[in-house]
């Protein structure tokens, strides 16, 4: 069975948050694991229709998935064509978060991740960081609207997910087409919370690195608290994006979210650029 939405990012965004719960409907099925990311390179796109369709169950009125890298188009050009070449009715969902608090979220999930020595100030000096461009939403769907109408993509605001999640899962649900009725009580978990996260120590870097099949990972997911209670620094403060570099973002995300609001009448209530 083909998937009949995706959730298309962004990342640090809710992702997979709304993955799960959509995955507790009774009609919804969602792929048997999250981050596919079978329409992202061309590569992965050989994989084929039929290892495709394995990955999601046959017993649902639909199926989905969530894969935030299919919006970092500068990093993986073509994705919206490969998705429009399988799947031209696709409803796709894309949750956007305040940009410059997602940048934030996304360093210190690759700085967790041990994947990120740099500071943060001297990366954003460079305009065309991928932790900026990942924010930068218009830029990220545009070429979407080339292979999809506006009607078939929903934009959800990040903050409204967490806050008035109930309202929200049903919205989406809505826009999938199918009951737009779920327990609440399955709606009272966030998943992937960055700033509760630790970094990964040596060894965990070495392990994950050794050991890249995902059952190994699983086995070796109990030990991580044993590793940073021995090797991890006690404390970790939040970044900090220094005064020149939040004007510089600023601004570019002024023009980027004025093309959101016109083209998707996107307004943000929670942002603190407005």
């Amino acid at each position: 069975m083909l998937p009949g939405f995706i959730i298309i990012g962004t990342m640090k965004g809710g992702t997979t948050s709304l993955y799960k719960y959509l995955g507790e409907h009774r009609e919804v099925g969602i792929s048997s694991e999250k981050e596919i990311n079978f329409f992202r390179t061309e590569k992965e796109f050989q994989k084929g229709q039929e290892w495709y369709k394995k990955l999601f169950a046959n017993d649902k009125k639909i199926v989905g998935e969530a894969s935030p890298d299919y919006t970092k188009r500068h990093l993986y050009p073509g994705v919206p064509e490969r998705i429009h070449s399988l799947l031209p009715n696709i409803k796709l969902i894309y949750i956007l978060r305040d940009p410059i608090e997602r940048i934030i979220s996304h360093y210190v999930h690759n700085y967790a991740q041990g994947r990120e020595p740099r500071d943060l100030n001297a990366i954003l000096k460079n305009p065309d960081n991928k932790y900026t461009l990942t924010s930068k939403y218009f830029y990220q769907i545009k070429p979407y609207l080339n292979y999809f109408e506006p009607k078939n993509i929903l934009l959800v605001e990040s903050e409204e997910l967490r806050q008035n999640t109930k309202k929200v899962v049903e919205q989406v649900l809505k826009f999938i087409t199918v009951s737009p009725t779920i327990d609440s009580n399955i709606l009272s978990r966030e998943y992937h919370v960055s700033s509760k996260k630790g970094r990964r120590t040596q060894i965990e870097q070495i392990l994950v690195k050794t050991f890249k099949n995902r059952v190994l990972r699983k086995v070796l997911k109990p030990l991580r608290p044993y590793f940073r209670k021995l090797f991890t620094p006690k404390n970790f403060n939040r970044p900090f994006i220094d005064k020149e570099n939040k004007s510089l973002l600023l601004k570019q995300f002024d023009s980027d979210l004025k093309e959101l609001k016109n083209k998707f009448n996107f307004i943000p209530g929670n942002w603190e650029i407005q």
